[in-house]
């Protein structure tokens, strides 16, 4: 789903976003990543679903932030969090430890 904002809010059909098992992911929400949250919440998500925050995934920039819809935000304040951004939202993200396959190329050893 497009997480861009527009005049402040996202427009999607939440009820559908929040069904039981199913994984969503959000391009360019990064700005409105607490609004997406809240929604998903309002809407009957739970608060501990867990979350990740994928900036500038396959490059050697990439960072991953993981936690819940409640806690994400928090722990990205003071961040310093640039787009793209991809945002996935549901259970799979409890796996990203065991199938962790890109590893960024420390800038150090970058040709």
């Amino acid at each position: 789903m497009t997480g861009h904002l527009r005049d402040g809010t996202v427009n999607l059909n939440w009820p559908a976003l929040v069904q039981p098992q199913q994984t969503v992911v959000f391009y360019m929400g990064l700005k409105g990543m607490e609004v997406i949250f809240a929604e998903l919440i309002k809407h009957g998500m739970a608060p501990t679903t867990p979350v990740a925050l994928v900036e500038q995934g396959t490059t050697p920039r990439q960072q991953v932030w993981c936690g819940t819809l409640e806690s994400l935000p928090g722990r990205l304040a003071g961040e310093d969090v640039r787009a793209p951004t991809l945002i996935i939202v549901g259970s799979v993200v409890t796996l990203h430890d065991k199938l962790k396959w890109f590893q960024p190329v420390p800038q150090a050893q970058q040709p």
